[in-house]
């Protein structure tokens, strides 16, 4: 499983997890979870950490 940073394919760390992650403009991330077994927190930490996008 990977995760896109610019035009490079890094390692997602994050085992046996799925979520869509969108960066509304405007408004923020929208992040649809699939399962959630690391914790919908921790997902949702991951996502902002990838994406650069931070705030509450």
């Amino acid at each position: 499983m990977r995760y896109r940073e610019g035009e490079s394919f890094l390692p997602d760390d994050i085992a046996e997890d799925q979520a869509i992650v969108i960066n509304v403009k405007g408004k923020g991330l929208v992040v649809v979870s699939g399962c959630a077994h690391s914790g919908i927190v921790n997902t949702v930490n991951h996502a902002r950490e990838i994406s650069g996008v931070s705030g509450v």
